[in-house]
């Protein structure tokens, strides 16, 4: 005989927590339900609020600290002769370039030449510089940190890649981005 389905609960907790927290964090903020959590008029109590917020404010660091422990440890196993089989094989400069440039070039680019074309075209609002700059400037940043996480839970083999690629395009992205900007308050 077939298996009962599941029940729509244990499907639910089932899934990744980063999924759940962004659903749950979508929710509360399209609903009137954030006057509970917001600081400045919270129903709950101090106690409770006070350590939620010290611990989000962790969390930036964090990922700084997870971030320097990946390169390290891909620093160290690649002097490893005894590097074990289960770990990834390294990443081709070749892969990185494309990675890089795909990233940090093209993806600005389509974006920058689409928000201008949108306002050639009076989609946008010509007349608010600060939307223009911000739909702009987007798309400019190297990859987020929190991907780095949920590598190592879910494909810890990768970790070392990740950590290349984004020492690589924190680096680039200091000149990129400071072009990127130039460009765009050119446009404007």
């Amino acid at each position: 005989s077939p298996s009962p389905s599941p029940s729509y609960w244990s499907r639910l907790t089932s899934q990744p927590p980063p999924l759940l927290a962004t659903f749950f964090g979508v929710f509360m903020g399209l609903t009137k339900l954030s006057k509970f959590y917001a600081p400045s008029d919270s129903i709950l109590f101090p106690f409770i609020t006070s350590p939620l917020e010290m611990i989000a404010s962790s969390a930036v660091p964090l990922s700084m600290i997870n971030l320097g422990a990946s390169i390290e440890a891909t620093w160290r196993s690649s002097f490893d002769l005894r590097s074990s089989p289960s770990v990834a094989p390294p990443m081709r400069k070749s892969m990185l370039s494309v990675i890089v440039v795909s990233k940090l070039i093209l993806v600005p680019s389509v974006s920058i030449s689409l928000t201008y074309f949108l306002t050639a075209v009076e989609l946008l609002p010509r007349d608010d510089p600060i939307l223009l700059v911000v739909l702009m400037l987007e798309s400019t940043p190297p990859l987020a940190f929190q991907i780095i996480n949920m590598i190592q839970l879910y494909c810890w083999q990768a970790e070392g890649a990740a950590a290349k690629i984004y020492l690589v395009e924190y680096g680039i992205a200091m000149i990129t981005m400071v072009a990127w900007l130039s460009l765009i308050l050119a446009i404007i």
